[in-house]
């Protein structure tokens, strides 16, 4: 490989792009120091009948735009494929609640048909137990409910909004003037 020294980039890359043309070979523009060096192989000594002449292909500007096109419909194919994952995914997870629906009633009636003092011994072991995320949600309710505890009032219910510009009312600027 021979090597040849510039201090400044543009120097550098004309003398690579002209020596790429020159020889139909990639050169190689490296930093060495404050320096640039391009790096080009010699011209081979022999030349082979069967080897393709690299010199006469000239580079075409629509290769770019297709491998840019291909790209695209590659990327486009991989978003269709996780969208039709994700939706076989949410597919078989309805399907999964609605087999489970029947079970889950039947442990609600259980755990409502429990003592307080048992619905409390389940709830407090509920993290060592093997009962799924669903069967503990539905359990939540019933010591909440056994409990006295209200679920918060959703904040949004007692509030205004403007038909316009959905703001709440008393943020609304649509019938002020100064505005």
């Amino acid at each position: 490989m021979n090597n040849r020294s510039f201090s400044t980039f543009q120097e550098a890359s004309s003398f690579a792009r002209q020596k790429a043309q020159e020889l139909g070979r990639t050169v190689k523009l490296e930093r060495d120091g404050n320096d640039y060096v391009v790096l080009f192989d010699q011209a081979p000594t022999h030349i082979d009948n069967n080897a393709r002449n690299t010199s006469s292909q000239h580079y075409n500007p629509n290769t770019w735009w297709e491998r840019h096109l291909e790209e695209e419909r590659k990327k486009e194919e991989r978003e269709q494929k996780q969208k039709e994952l994700e939706q076989k995914r949410i597919q078989a997870e309805a399907e999964e609640r609605t087999k489970r629906k029947p079970y889950l009633n039947d442990r609600e009636i259980y755990f409502k048909s429990l003592s307080d003092q048992k619905l409390d011994e389940l709830w407090a072991s509920r993290e060592n137990s093997d009962k799924e995320e669903d069967e503990i949600f539905g359990l939540r309710g019933i010591v909440r409910e056994r409990k006295g505890i209200k679920p918060t009032a959703d904040i949004r219910a007692n509030m205004n909004f403007c038909p316009r510009c959905s703001l709440a009312v008393d943020n609304c600027t649509c019938d002020r003037s100064w505005w």
